[in-house]
């Protein structure tokens, strides 16, 4: 029978066995009026079955229910299928939950409910203290690029503000948000060690409040130059960008001036689009492969501590029918306030979403759509064909060349 509140159902007799399959996504109220009344004839016995989602569904509520009846009297009501159990069955369940707990990380909510039959519970925030610590890095805020490293920036766009042509103004809008961009310092596995990807440590920051996109007023550069030059400074290997509404302008025009190689756009167009984010986000920080810099956590109003912050405020919510990477919502409320010494101010979460765009750079990269090196010059000493000699750097016989370091698994050439 569909358990589909539309669903004709009622009328129907459980003789031996009322089973109720997939309980996580069923309607309590609806189950409890229309299907439990079936077992009423012969005291039918009820089978609850079904896979962990959310403390507030009917298949954990029903659990609670039970457990309680069990401490009541003694008699088992509860059975819980554990992995151990599985893999000592069968050998392949062990081999592809491994790599799934490589992958996304032991604590990783999809792991935990699909597979340890541990809740999400969509009340707490989506970064408990737990996780926060593994964000944290032991590496300080850097100003420029170090010789040999690889970096990549993320970016995302807010609006401009009218207020912002005047540099002595006060914005018109002090709540909204801010441009956020992000470097990360890329780190690739080193030989011979496992990991499903590179790690990321956020190393720098540059953020505005409601400058104009592409206008220079007295004191105040437009938007794109100043950004355009902290870009240069570090020279990333690939940028991500918002390219959302206001964002379209924007990339574009950063796409002219980087290069079409150098910039890939992201729209958060459509619910899916961020709850994949969040959910790949979750997957870094669990497998120990996102860092943000120490140092001026504790110092408020400074960069680091805004974005700990917003990562500290920032909630989810997982609707009772959904599934983690395709209808997670996550973010800070837009009522959220923190206090500061300059008195409570809007939390944002800009510098969050910001550096959460990584994920996205990180998947690209992984999929084989992004390449990531260092290209570098040197002089390469060659042999004379005719003699067997080898030139060298003395009379200007040698040899200049482009060497360019490749990342690993990732087929430059």
């Amino acid at each position: 029978l569909s358990s589909h509140p539309s669903a004709s159902a009622r009328g129907q007799t459980a003789d031996r066995l009322l089973v109720i399959d997939e309980a996580q996504d069923q309607v309590g109220a609806h189950i409890e009026a229309i299907f439990t009344p079936m077992r009423a004839a012969s005291n039918a016995t009820a089978v609850y079955t079904g896979t962990v989602k959310l403390t507030t569904d009917f298949l954990w509520q029903k659990k609670v229910e039970l457990e309680a009846e069990q401490a009541r009297d003694g008699a088992q009501r509860v059975f819980l299928v554990k992995p151990d159990e599985v893999m000592a069955a069968n050998p392949a369940y062990r081999i592809f939950l491994e790599r799934q707990v490589r992958k996304h990380g032991r604590h990783h909510p999809i792991i935990a409910s699909e597979y340890f039959l541990e809740p999400v519970d969509g009340s707490g925030g989506l970064f408990p203290e737990r996780r926060r610590m593994l964000m944290q890095g032991s590496h300080g805020r850097q100003r420029s690029p170090a010789t040999g490293r690889v970096y990549v920036a993320t970016l995302d766009v807010a609006g401009e503000d009218e207020a912002a042509t005047d540099a002595l103004a006060q914005l018109e809008n002090p709540g909204r948000d801010y441009t956020v961009a992000t470097i990360f310092e890329v780190e690739f596995p080193r030989p011979g060690v496992y990991a499903p990807g590179p790690s990321y440590r956020a190393v720098d920051v540059f953020v505005d409040h409601g400058s104009k996109h592409f206008q220079d007023y007295a004191g105040r550069p437009a938007l794109v130059h100043r950004l355009l030059g902290w870009l240069e400074n570090w020279h990333p290997a690939h940028l991500l960008a918002d390219e959302s509404g206001v964002g379209q302008g924007l990339v574009s025009w950063l796409t002219a001036a980087l290069g079409a190689h150098r910039v890939t756009g992201y729209s958060f167009a459509g619910r899916a689009k961020k709850a994949a984010l969040g959910s790949a986000l979750v997957s870094l920080v669990e497998t120990g492969r996102f860092r943000y810099w120490a140092g001026d956590s504790a110092e408020p109003l400074s960069d680091g501590w805004w974005f700990w912050q917003q990562v500290g405020a920032c909630g989810y919510e997982v609707p009772p029918d959904g599934q983690f990477d395709r209808d997670l919502r996550w973010g800070v409320a837009a009522s959220h306030r923190t206090q500061t010494p300059a008195g409570p101010r809007p939390t944002h979460d800009d510098r969050l979403l910001s550096a959460a765009l990584v994920a996205e750079l990180d998947r690209l990269y992984r999929t084989g759509k992004l390449v990531l090196g260092v290209g570098e010059s040197d002089v390469i000493e060659a042999a004379d064909p005719l003699s067997g000699h080898v030139y060298s750097g003395d009379g200007g016989g040698s040899r200049r060349g482009l060497r360019f370091t490749q990342a690993p698994g990732s087929g430059a050439k």
